[in-house]
């Protein structure tokens, strides 16, 4: 009898298991493939950019059943800023990695690279999902995820038919504006949204219930399709099931369909008591489903969303219609449902103790353990965090670690994030009702740590903020979960269990928590993962209103390839890889002495022998005289050690505020000064919001440390949001040079700076000067770079346009000028300098009278050609891109984006008044900005006097004969002091660049030889060094264009291809390129480009119209004195031909330097000689297959103390070498 009875308790508990394992064999694996990327959209009639997923906006709505496998190919089309994808409701059981929440359960994904999501939906229910980095989802990275129950199963109520409504809001003002507003000591709250979006579409500006709405016109029924309602058409006398979500980033809203009970059936993916409501209440991260009965007189219905809970004003509602049939669309003749006052709290308040868990015959929700492991108290603040506005958990602002804390915590990396200990309880004294007495507050991870299969309790008490009499509505979420809603109160929470619910309540993923209130949710811990517990308001997570639970995280099964591969957890992962490949031969000075491993030894002989052999090293002594005062220069060499935080913040370059790229605060970014030997090193901290970054050396040739070129895709991964990377190299000469961003088109947002190289110690050069000036010229637009970029990419085609302003030091006016009076401009107004900010005032040079200037010139627009003057003052021409050049005078030079030039002036005019500088653009069509101007001012006249005369005349915008002239002026220096080599007289191999514009599948493009550049997700130079073809597009390109092709004409076939354009060149070759310029699209239309070659400078050996021909262009080449230049003008359909010899191994961009045509596909990439680099130092390829392979073989994590150490070893060898030889 027992042994039966064994037998049939245990058929019952099986019965079950059996029933959900049938219902899993008939699981199916739902499959997707996402390409996420900005694009231009009218989410609410207004044009702006928006994060969509294959060209669509809400993106994509996932269908499955319960069990279902769902995987999501995720390729990131982001041009600079990683993503990742949250799958909001998803539990994510033994799948805590697929969670998708930046710096919490994996790596953001880098740009161009793919992840697979993958994982199971284990119960039917209404979700959603959005990105979770950053505010991505306010930019729209967002959509709906329907689970329908599992074949054989039913829900606990029937309808005919299904609608689904996404609610979101929508703002004007770009993500990257919000969150550094946010972020921003002077504080700049995002505001209310502009519009309410159902199904992504609004109207802003209009409504279509404009009658019902004070001051609202009414919209056009022709309005765009990407706004226009979408409309739902229904049968009379049906059930519809409306699942909706709420994916708002800040609005509460009240949702009603006009006429129409509905019945309250499901909650966040969980039955509910059914419950008849006219409206409901929807905070930011919840889901319902509601039946409704479509009884009323066929006719059309509005379906409103009202934002609620927020002080007025505030945006008109969201609307749709709901269609009968039998009936035309049409706008309703009735009113609009009418919506709750925005604080009837009390009423929000009935309406969530209404939602119980469903207890039935069919279904019955679990209820929650009756007594609790643990309680945290979680008290919600805002606070001030020094001197930033923030919220805090227990006075704790939550920020979150580079290090992914799923990896942290499983693989015990204790430096990866703040370990502190975080409260969980706050000063019982604490007055909930008042500002706080002390707002300071703290940053930290705020991770509490739970043993598996605890029940935990969670208070979060809401307190009031730092202006008096304000507490807000904060909806809360946790992932990973769902918990029991046990109640809701106002005030203080105190300890009366009375109070709870503990018999039906419901379970959810998201709740509410009212002003002065408090809520309590229950949990098990059943789930091991890292989940965090925020609030979903996207500000208000951006501000700090979270913390994190780690629960039984040792219980994590092994973590997929590809999570992890950032910060502590993707060294780790390199250090366990790279062992299973080859060493590469290493010159740091940490491992065997650059003189071998007996360096002392051989020293010591060395000189024995020289003593012993006097007279045959005397005679050597001539030819080592050189060689040993350089070694004495360098070994005087300094190293200038600069620490940099690269951030957006609000500036106002022309007097007009927008967001700039800064360095430690400052726009342009700090100048380097150094003299020529010195070491630079440079500690990168991107503190960018989603962002990957990279510095480019712009003149530096980065000799034996080619990884530090500072190219993304090219030299190095992109520098991760968090992350720290040292470059590390040697300025090796003189010069005046510059650094910018080159990642996307970073440069156009403001990120450069100068670089001054001094001779070295004991050297002169060959000028003489008294004082020197350095001016950085730039250009500037009020479009981001981020619309730049899109529309640059975008079909159809939209061009930046021409700058708004020419700036001179960063420095420049926007709708006045300086030199308002002297301008042939009607329109034009006079700057005051009573009304300019300090960021747009001029940079004004003072100096003294009968003084020689040394004016050091650099150009870093992303568009503009400049022609440079200085009134009354007649300039010499001495350098030009770090080389010197035959002194030659001119009144104006020509200065090319990427150009870098040194002029000497003599103080020698009138001392009584002040003098222009100026910057006009040339080499475009008119209509263009002003010029850009700042003052020269004669010492001790007033800087404030503004020049009697006007600034000096520019040269027509297309004197292209003029810009030649000047071109050709420019050649190397010949004197006893300094002479520049001259190049080989003869190439052995000439590569011939065909620069055309084109068409790839209806997108414009910039092509070379017919081959548009896109650069690849792994670094070349990781791709090529360590054989990895799968990495880039191994395809030869072509070396020459065909004969026929007709220069003067739009191209008769204009469709291109994509390619790296990849050219190997074998060391220590002579390499001739010829640029040939042709016809763009439109008909007689050829444009002026800058080429700039990274790692090199290369001889300029002329210029020419129309089609370069061998038999009369190669003969009239100079050989003689060209200039040494690593930036060169093409002239409109014209040639340009240079020369270099390959005797610096690396992977080097050559490319046009105006950044929209290098986005555009204008370059190719020079890998040379890639089997002689040495070891890639640590931290420099971190990203794609290079990642995945264990590409940092042998390296360091600050590498070779830069090129200057190996250099000073490499030259102590040789010396002693010769020595050693000799005798």
């Amino acid at each position: 009898m027992g042994s039966l009875f064994l037998l049939v308790s245990s058929a019952l508990f099986l019965i079950p298991l059996v029933f959900q394992t049938c219902l899993m064999a008939s699981a199916e694996v739902q499959s997707y493939e996402w390409d996420v990327e900005y694009m231009y959209w009218k989410p609410d009639c207004v044009e702006s950019l928006v994060m969509g997923i294959n060209g669509e906006f809400p993106g994509p709505t996932i269908k499955a059943k319960a069990g279902d496998t769902i995987l999501v190919k995720l390729n990131n089309k982001l041009h600079t800023e990683g993503v990742v994808i949250h799958w909001h409701g998803i539990r994510q059981i033994e799948t805590p990695w697929a969670d998708g929440t930046a710096a919490i359960s994996q790596c953001a994904i880098n740009p161009g690279d793919s992840f697979l999501y993958n994982f199971t939906v284990d119960k039917a229910g209404t979700y959603f999902y959005h990105g979770h980095y950053g505010m991505q989802r306010s930019a729209g990275l967002y959509g709906s995820i329907i689970v329908d129950v599992a074949d054989g199963q039913n829900e606990p109520f029937d309808y005919d038919d299904e609608i689904t409504i996404l609610l979101s809001d929508w703002y004007h003002q770009s993500v990257h504006k919000q969150e550094v507003g946010l972020s921003s000591k002077r504080f700049r709250w995002i505001g209310e949204p502009q519009s309410i979006l159902m199904n992504g579409k609004g109207q802003f500006g209009c409504s279509f219930g404009a009658k019902s709405i004070k001051n609202s016109k009414l919209c056009s029924k022709d309005i765009d399709e990407q706004c226009k309602p979408e409309v739902f058409s229904v049968h009379p006398n049906k059930v519809y099931r409306v699942r909706i979500a709420s994916t708002t980033s800040l609005a509460s809203l009240n949702f009603a369909i006009e006429n129409h009970t509905m019945k309250l059936v499901e909650a966040d993916g969980n039955y509910i008591q059914p419950v008849a409501v006219d409206s409901l209440y929807i905070y930011s991260g919840d889901t319902y489903s509601v039946l409704i009965t479509t009884d009323q007189d066929p006719s059309n219905y509005w379906i409103s969303a009202n934002q609620t809970a927020r002080k007025p004003p505030l945006p008109p509602p969201g609307l749709t219609i709901l269609n009968y049939k039998s009936k035309p669309v049409d706008t309703p003749v009735s009113p609009l449902p009418s919506s709750p006052e925005w604080n009837d709290f009390a009423e929000s308040k009935s309406f969530a103790n209404k939602i119980l868990a469903l207890q039935s015959d069919q279904l019955t929700i679990p209820k929650p353990p009756t007594s609790f492991n643990r309680r945290l108290f979680l008290l919600n603040t805002q606070s001030n965090n020094s001197g930033y506005i923030r919220w805090s958990i227990n006075n704790v602002s939550l920020v979150l670690p580079t290090t992914p804390l799923l990896g942290s915590l499983k693989f015990g990396l204790q430096n990866g994030f703040d370990s502190e200990k975080p409260a969980e309880n706050y000063p019982s004294n604490y007055n909930i009702m008042e500002p706080p007495a002390n707002p300071s507050s703290k940053s930290g991870s705020s991770v509490y740590k739970f043993d598996y299969g605890k029940t935990i309790d969670v208070i979060i008490q809401n307190a009031n903020a730092l202006a008096l009499d304000t507490s807000e509505v904060h909806p809360w979420h946790l992932h990973g979960h769902d918990f029991w809603v046990l109640g809701y109160g106002e005030g203080k929470f105190s300890s009366d269990s009375n109070k709870l619910n503990l018999e039906n309540p419901p379970l959810r993923n998201n709740v509410v928590l009212f002003p002065h209130g408090w809520t309590a949710i229950r949990f098990v811990t059943d789930n091991p993962g890292v989940w965090p517990f925020h609030c979903h308001i996207e500000p208000h997570l951006h501000m700090g209103m979270g913390v994190v639970f780690a629960e039984a995280v040792n219980r994590i099964k092994t973590v997929p390839d590809g999570v992890l591969e950032c910060g502590l957890t993707a060294k780790m992962i390199l250090t366990d890889t790279r062992a299973t490949l080859a060493p590469s031969p290493s010159l740091s000075p940490g491992g065997a002495s650059y003189l071998g491993p007996t360096g002392a030894q051989r020293t010591r002989e060395v000189f024995i022998r020289i003593l012993a052999n006097m007279g045959k090293a005397m005679m050597m002594l001539c030819f080592l005289l050189p060689l040993i005062f350089q070694i004495c220069l360098m070994a005087s060499a300094e190293v200038k050690h600069y620490d940099w935080d690269v951030e957006y913040m609000y500036w106002k370059p022309d007097c007009v505020e927008h967001l700039v790229m800064g360095i430690n605060g400052k726009f342009p970014g700090p100048t380097i000064r150094a003299k020529a030997g010195d070491t630079v090193q440079v500690n990168l901290t991107n503190k960018l919001g989603t962002e990957g970054l990279v510095i480019h050396w712009h003149g530096i040739r980065q000799i034996n440390t080619p990884w530090f070129d500072g190219t993304a895709s090219i030299s190095q991964c992109a520098i991760d949001v968090g992350e720290s990377f040292v470059y590390n190299f040697t300025v090796d000469r003189a010069g005046t040079y510059f650094y910018h961003g080159h990642f996307g088109m970073q440069r156009s947002a403001g990120l450069y700076g100068s670089i001054v190289v001094d001779v070295a110690d004991g050297e002169k050069e060959p000028f003489a000067y008294d004082g020197e000036i350095n001016l950085l010229l730039s250009d500037w637009w009020h479009e981001s770079v981020h619309e730049q970029e899109v529309g640059l990419s975008s079909k159809p085609f939209r061009w930046i346009g021409e700058p708004q302003s020419i700036l001179i030091n960063g420095k420049g006016q926007y709708n006045c000028s300086l030199g308002a009076k002297f301008l042939n401009d009607s329109a034009a107004t006079s700057c005051s300098d009573t009304e300019m900010s300090p960021q747009c005032q001029p940079d004004i040079q003072s100096v003294d009278q009968n003084k020689t200037y040394r004016v050091r010139i650099a150009s870093t627009t992303s568009l503009a050609s400049i022609s440079f003057a200085i009134g009354n003052h007649n300039m010499t021409l001495v350098e030009a891109d770090g080389n010197y050049i035959q002194p030659v005078s001119v009144d104006s030079l020509n200065i090319y984006s990427g150009d870098t030039y040194s002029v000497l002036i003599t103080t020698n005019q009138d001392p009584s008044t002040n003098y222009w500088i100026s910057a006009y653009q040339i080499a475009r069509k008119p209509p263009l900005p002003p010029p850009g101007l700042t003052i020269l001012n004669y010492k001790p006249n007033p800087v404030s006097d503004t020049p009697l005369s006007p600034p000096p005349t520019s040269p027509g915008w297309n004197d292209f004969a003029g810009g030649k002239s000047f071109a050709n002026k420019i050649l190397a220096l010949k004197s006893d002091q300094h002479t520049i080599p001259k190049p080989p007289t003869k190439f052995d191999r000439r590569v011939v660049l065909l620069n055309t514009q084109n068409r790839i599948n209806g997108h414009i493009k910039w092509a070379i030889n017919n081959v548009s550049l896109v650069l690849p997700t792994t670094p070349l130079i990781g791709s090529l060094k360590f054989g990895l073809k799968n990495a880039f597009d191994g395809k030869r390109p072509a070396e020459d264009f065909p004969s026929t092709y007709d220069i003067m004409q739009p191209p008769v076939n204009p469709n291109s291809t994509y390619g790296n354009n990849l050219y190997n060149f074998d060391y220590n070759i002579t390499i001739d390129v010829i640029i040939q310029n042709a016809n763009v699209l439109s008909a007689n239309v050829s444009e002026v480009h800058p080429w700039h070659l990274h790692g090199h400078d290369f001889w300029v050996l002329g210029y020419g119209d129309g089609k370069f021909s061998e038999e009369n262009d190669g003969k009239i080449l100079n050989l003689d004195d060209p200039p040494l230049r690593n930036t060169v003008v093409i002239f409109p359909h014209g040639w340009t031909a240079i020369r270099f010899v390959t005797d610096n191994p690396g992977v080097w961009p050559f490319h046009c330097h105006i950044e929209p045509h290098l986005h555009m596909g204008m370059g190719v990439v020079f890998a040379e000689a890639v089997d002689k680099i040495k070891t890639i130092p640590d931290g420099v390829l971190t990203c794609g297959l290079t990642a995945k392979n264990g590409g940092l073989v042998g390296g360091s994590s600050s590498g070779p103390p830069g090129a200057a150490v190996s250099t000073h070893y490499l030259l102590y060898i040789y010396l002693f070498y010769v020595i050693y030889s000799f005798i």
